[in-house]
C-alpha cells in the first residue's frame, strides 16, 4: 500500500506529465487523420461472490471496453488474478491506490491496447471526517481517493488521462438533519474542489481526459456543476442505480460517439461509453 507522501508524488508526476505530454499531442496524428475509437466503462461491484464480478467485467470487454473504471472494489484483491485466468483476458491489469479502508477505486485496462505513459497512481481527496448516524454509508465516512495516471493508446499514439472515483451517499437527501446534510453536502463540494485542482482546465491542459465514477448523483446535480465547467461533458442520462442516474463517464477533449448501459449482477448498471 502506497503512503501518502508516495501518492503525493505519483499526482505531482501526473500533474507534469499532463503539461508536457499534452504540449506535443498535436504531432502524434497526421492532420486530418481519423483517430482510431475506444471504449471505457464505469461498473460499482456492488456485493455478490467474485465469480459474478469477473463474469460481469468479462462481459464489459466483450462489449469492447479496454479501460473499466472500478468502485466498492476493497474486498476484490483476487479479482484481477481470477480475471486473468479467463480466456483472452491475460493482457489485462490495473491500477490501485492506498485506500486506508475506504472503497478501492481501481482502473482496469487491456495491456494490448494501451500502456502506461505515467507510473500507476492517484491522490487523496478527502480524508475521513464525520457525517452523522442518518443517511447511507457509516458514520464516519472513510478517506476518499482518486486513481489517476497517463496511458498510451498503441494504435493512434494518443495520450489520455483516466481518473476514477466514487462520492459519497445521501448528499441529496433533503430528508435528512440539517446538519447532516449540510456536512455531507460539504465533503462532495470538497470531492469536487479536488478533481478541479487535478484535472485543470482545457486550455492548459489540452490532453484527453476521461472521467469515470459512481458520483452518486445525475449530471443535472448542481454539486457536480463546477465538472462541467471545466468542460467534462458526456453526462449519463439513463438510470444506473435503483431508478436514479448515478454512474458515469465523462470525457474532454474527446468526441463521444455513443453510450451504453450494461445490467449487471450489481445493483448497478455499468455505463460503456465509445469514445475518439
Amino acid at each position: 500500500m502506497k503512503t501518502i507522501p508516495s501518492l503525493l508524488r505519483s499526482a505531482a508526476l501526473f500533474a507534469a506529465a499532463a503539461c508536457s505530454i499534452g504540449s506535443v499531442l498535436a504531432a502524434a496524428s497526421p492532420a486530418g487523420a481519423v483517430e482510431p475509437a475506444f471504449k471505457v466503462a464505469t461498473f460499482n461491484l456492488g456485493d455478490g461472490p467474485l465469480r459474478d464480478k469477473v463474469d460481469d467485467v468479462v462481459d464489459l470487454a466483450g462489449k469492447g471496453a479496454t479501460v473499466i473504471g472500478l468502485q466498492e472494489a476493497s474486498d476484490r484483491d483476487d479479482l484481477l488474478v481470477e480475471l486473468r485466468k479467463r480466456s483472452g483476458m491475460a493482457s489485462w491489469r490495473w491500477c490501485r491506490v492506498a485506500d486506508d479502508g475506504g472503497p478501492a477505486v481501481p482502473i482496469l485496462y487491456d495491456s494490448a491496447v494501451w500502456e502506461l505513459e505515467t507510473p500507476c497512481g492517484g491522490f487523496l481527496a478527502v480524508e475521513s471526517r464525520y457525517l452523522g448516524p442518518a443517511g447511507a454509508g457509516p458514520d464516519e465516512s472513510k478517506p476518499k481517493f482518486v486513481t489517476a495516471f497517463v496511458l498510451h493508446h498503441r494504435s493512434s499514439g494518443r495520450n489520455v488521462r483516466v481518473l476514477n472515483t466514487h462520492f459519497i451517499p445521501s448528499a441529496r437527501n433533503s430528508s435528512l438533519p440539517s446538519g447532516e446534510l449540510r456536512r455531507r453536502i460539504a465533503h462532495v463540494r470538497d470531492h469536487v474542489a479536488a478533481l478541479l485542482d487535478r484535472i485543470g482546465d482545457g486550455t492548459r491542459h489540452p490532453m484527453p481526459v476521461v472521467l469515470t465514477g459512481d458520483l452518486n448523483g445525475p449530471g443535472s446535480w448542481p454539486l457536480l456543476d463546477p465538472l462541467k465547467g471545466i468542460d467534462l461533458t458526456g453526462w449519463s442520462t439513463d438510470p444506473t442505480h435503483g431508478g436514479e442516474t448515478l454512474d458515469h463517464v465523462v470525457q474532454r477533449n474527446l468526441d463521444q460517439e455513443g453510450q451504453a448501459y450494461v445490467s449487471t449482477s450489481s445493483d448497478h448498471r455499468a455505463v460503456v461509453k465509445t469514445l475518439r
